[in-house]
C-alpha cells in the first residue's frame, strides 16, 4: 500500500502539470524519463530488499538530469511569440541559403562541363539529394509540400538543361 503522503505529492504534481498545459494554451510535448524499479519503490515508500547498485544510481541521476534539458513552453505570450518569430526568421534564412546553394552548385557544374550526360546525372543526383534533405529537415512540411518543392526544383533543372544544350552561336 503506497504511503498517503506520496500519493498526495503525486496528485499535486499531476495537477501542476495539468494546470501548466491549460495555461500554455497548447499541449506540452515533452518526453518523460523511464523510471527505474528502485525509483518507483522509493516514490511509493516501499522497502527494497537490496541496496541500489551503481547502475541504478546512474539511471536515477540521468533521469533527474534529463529534466533540465526539456524545453517547456514560455507562459508569457509576448516572449513566446517573439521567440517564435526569431526562430522562423533563422529557419527562413537557413532554408533560403540552402536553396540557393542547391541550385547554383549543380548549375555551375553543368556549365563548366557542357555535355548531356553530365547535365542529366547532375540534375538527377541533385534532385534526389534535395528531396532527401527536404524530407529530413523540413519537419513542418506535409508530404504534398515536399513533392511540390521537389517537382519545382526538378523543373528548374529541366529548363536549364534544355536551354544549355542548344548550340552556342
Amino acid at each position: 500500500m503506497p504511503h498517503p503522503l506520496n500519493l498526495f505529492i503525486l496528485s499535486v504534481l499531476a495537477n501542476a502539470i495539468r494546470d501548466y498545459e491549460v495555461l500554455s494554451e497548447e499541449d506540452v510535448p515533452y518526453p518523460t524519463p523511464k523510471p527505474s524499479k528502485f525509483l518507483i519503490a522509493a516514490i511509493f515508500g516501499q522497502k527494497t530488499s537490496y541496496e541500489p547498485d551503481l547502475e541504478q544510481l546512474r539511471q536515477l541521476h540521468d533521469a533527474r538530469a534529463d529534466w533540465g534539458t526539456y524545453m517547456f513552453r514560455e507562459l508569457n505570450r509576448e516572449i513566446r511569440l517573439e521567440r517564435e518569430k526569431e526562430n522562423a526568421f533563422w529557419e527562413r534564412l537557413w532554408m533560403g541559403g540552402f536553396g540557393g546553394i542547391a541550385l547554383i552548385g549543380p548549375m555551375l557544374l553543368m556549365v563548366l562541363r557542357r555535355d548531356l550526360n553530365t547535365s542529366i546525372i547532375t540534375a538527377s543526383v541533385a534532385t534526389v539529394l534535395f528531396a532527401i534533405f527536404l524530407a529530413v529537415t523540413a519537419r513542418s512540411l506535409a508530404g504534398k509540400d515536399v513533392l511540390a518543392a521537389v517537382a519545382t526544383y526538378a523543373a528548374v533543372f529541366v529548363v536549364f538543361v534544355g536551354t544549355s544544350m542548344t548550340p552556342i552561336s
